[in-house]
């Protein structure tokens, strides 16, 4: 591209076409150790929730215990 020339949609093409794909890197944020011990975690809370629920009864509709 230079200043005042006349340029045509073919050449931007020819140059955009030169432009090689971008491969984006993989980042690891998180370790696979981490990532194991967060679900367990997870699901240990879940498991207790679930627990927590059986024992108390229905706790999202508290007129049906009456």
């Amino acid at each position: 591209m230079t200043f005042g020339g006349k340029s045509t949609s073919e050449d931007i093409e020819a140059q955009r076409a030169k432009i090689p794909d971008a491969i984006p890197n993989k980042i690891n944020l998180i370790s696979d150790a981490l990532k194991k011990e967060l679900k367990d975690i997870i699901h240990e809370v879940l498991d207790e929730r679930d627990l927590e629920k059986k024992l108390n009864g229905p706790y999202d509709f508290p007129d049906e215990l009456l």
